[in-house]
């Protein structure tokens, strides 16, 4: 009876046991959670073991970064305690300090480029493989051994108990796009040095590669220029607390350089300039009468590029002062007409009037205005002048002879444009002019 029971209870702890292993099976975690998605990732449910005591990065023999490559020296010290976020040593061990052999991240880089900075078509390509005892990390150049580090660290993960893990893993990435970046305006919204530096490191963990520094606008100039300070001292918002200087530059362009960054600082201009002439007076645009004129007054009675005005009232684009007609549409008497304004009987481009009283875009004698469309003898013809009275459709005509959408004179058709030697090269021709 008694080993009836010992039997039993052997039975029942195999059972037991089995089912154990069978639920551990299935609670090992399974880590794959790489941001962005690599082009190619595989990995197995086999997981190695991390301590951070028995943990280095070492050079391959045949890499061309060697020790003393300093972005990727400063690379190591910054992903050590990236990987194991609780661990509180100085430092990691030296290699010449282990008692048995560690779990080594061996790098390979075929084209060192460790004092230079990355450009629009540095190669970012990598390929990782982690295995017993050692992840392998070979990449075309410094750049791309960044975006492996940063791979490998979010493969390392923590159990419940506080145990490091990574699993068996094999990666080829390359990014998708070449321009992958974030914008801050510094100019809007003043951002001091470290929340700046804090934005690299996060764009560093998502593997983006251009800071675009949108750092002056119209509201404020806040960079600290050494051959024009007064840009900053008068044009920033506060003229030391809300700058950045030669040194703060300097470092935002080290320290995105260390994680593979390259800085795009804009300086907008012509436009978005008005925080630049609170410290260079004269640089802007000026004006007269107090009143500006759209998009380019002027001053002194000489016409600015496209809009000049007169008499303190800005035209709308195109007015001008003194008889001498801006670009496109000159007017008189203080009263543009819409696009086809006019002066003392001299035609402006495009449109030519008789009376004085403008027509929308279109000419006309005797008073009365047709759509599109100048008239004599107070008949209209549809979008067609005419003369003797006799519309004829889409073509003017003299004498009772009509040419093919071109008015004549003189039995003479001219192409499509009549003119005469008085006149603009739009404007419709008079019986008594010639034609050439």
């Amino acid at each position: 009876m008694e080993e009836k029971t010992i039997s039993n209870s052997r039975r029942c702890y195999k059972q037991w046991l089995c089912f154990m292993v069978l639920f551990m099976s299935f609670s090992v975690i399974y880590v794959d959670a790489v941001w962005p998605m690599p082009q190619m990732i595989s990995s197995s449910m086999a997981r190695y073991t991390l301590n951070p005591r028995e943990f280095i990065f070492q050079y391959s023999s045949g890499s061309s970064a060697q020790p003393g490559c300093s972005l990727l020296d400063s690379a190591f010290e910054r992903y050590f305690p990236l990987i194991f976020t609780d661990y509180r040593a100085a430092r990691p061990r030296q290699h010449n300090e282990w008692f048995r052999f560690p779990f080594t991240v061996v790098v390979h880089v075929e084209r060192a480029e460790c004092e230079g900075y990355p450009d629009a078509d540095s190669s970012e390509s990598y390929k990782l493989s982690v295995c017993s005892g050692q992840a392998a990390l070979r990449a075309e150049t410094v750049w791309g051994a960044l975006r492996g580090l940063e791979s490998f660290s979010q493969l390392v993960y923590q159990d419940d108990f506080g145990e490091y893990f990574v699993n068996e893993t094999e990666i080829e990435d390359f990014p998708r796009f070449q321009f992958r970046g974030i914008l801050l305006d510094t100019s809007r919204h003043y951002l001091p040095l470290h929340a700046i530096l804090k934005t690299l490191d996060a764009m560093s963990y998502n593997k983006f590669n251009v800071f675009h520094w949108h750092i002056v606008d119209d509201p404020s100039f806040p960079y600290q220029s050494s051959t024009f300070p007064d840009l900053s001292s008068k044009g920033a918002f506060h003229p030391s607390t809300h700058v950045y200087t030669q040194i703060d530059v300097k470092r935002v362009i080290a320290h995105a350089r260390l994680r593979g960054i390259r800085v795009l600082a804009e300086f907008d201009s012509p436009g978005h300039t008005q925080s630049w002439g609170k410290g260079q007076p004269g640089l802007l645009t000026p004006f007269s009468s107090g009143q500006p004129g759209l998009l380019t007054p002027f001053s002194s009675g000489q016409p600015g590029l496209l809009t000049p005005f007169s008499s303190g009232q800005p035209g709308l684009l195109t007015p001008f002062s003194s008889g001498q007609p801006g670009l496109l549409t000159p007017f008189s008497s203080g009263q543009p007409g819409l696009l086809t304004p006019f002066s003392s009987g001299q035609p402006g481009p495009l449109t030519p009037f008789s009376s004085g009283q403008p027509s929308l875009l279109t000419p006309f004698s005797s008073g009365q205005p047709s759509l599109l469309t100048p008239f004599s003898s107070g008949q209209p013809s549809l979008l067609t002048p005419f003369s003797s009275g006799q519309p004829s459709l889409l073509t003017p005509f003299s004498s009772g002879q009509p040419s093919l959408l071109t008015p004549f004179s003189s039995r003479q058709p001219s192409l499509l444009t009549p003119f005469s030697p008085s006149h603009n090269s739009l404007a419709p021709l008079s019986q008594d002019s010639p034609v050439s």
